[in-house]
């Protein structure tokens, strides 16, 4: 089991500016991704006409300002890229395919006990398919117990 301060939960915008701003303060942290890439909203579900609704100077994260030649609303495809610089540029290592299955409380220790599961590009191949015919919520279940019938319960 690893011990950490901050668990960052997602590697879209929020959870890219969080890991950058822990960053500046050297504070211990790991970002997980139940997808196979950062922002992966943005990627793959937004459509390719997309355009940021607020000018580019209330869409920037910390620390990083769009190019000055960048138009005021930033397409999808420049502000994909923007977030691939962002990760490069503060070094950005998400674990990807890692979701979280719950989180307690311990009193007496003082600290969140945290469950992750991996999932294999298998097991999201996996899901993709049975998305089609299923509700996401079960889905979701079907996933856990496969990775859990793998892997364990990985502590």
């Amino acid at each position: 089991m690893e011990n950490v301060v901050v668990l960052i939960v997602g590697a879209g915008p929020v959870g890219l500016a969080t890991e950058a701003c822990l960053s500046q303060f050297s504070i211990p942290y790991v970002i997980v991704e139940r997808e196979s890439c950062s922002a992966s909203l943005w990627r793959n579900r937004a459509y390719d006409r997309l355009k940021l609704h607020l000018a580019k100077e209330f869409c920037e994260l910390p620390h990083m300002s769009y190019p000055l030649d960048a138009p005021t609303y930033i397409p999808k495809t420049l502000f994909v890229k923007y977030l691939d610089d962002y990760v490069e540029r503060f070094n950005i290592q998400p674990k990807y395919l890692t979701s979280v299955e719950s989180s307690t409380f311990d009193n007496e220790e003082k600290c969140w006990s945290i469950v992750i599961h991996v999932m294999t590009k298998e097991l999201i191949r996996l899901g993709m398919t049975l998305a089609r015919r299923l509700p996401l919520n079960l889905v979701d279940n079907l996933l856990v117990m496969a990775a859990n019938l793998i892997f364990g319960d990985l502590y």
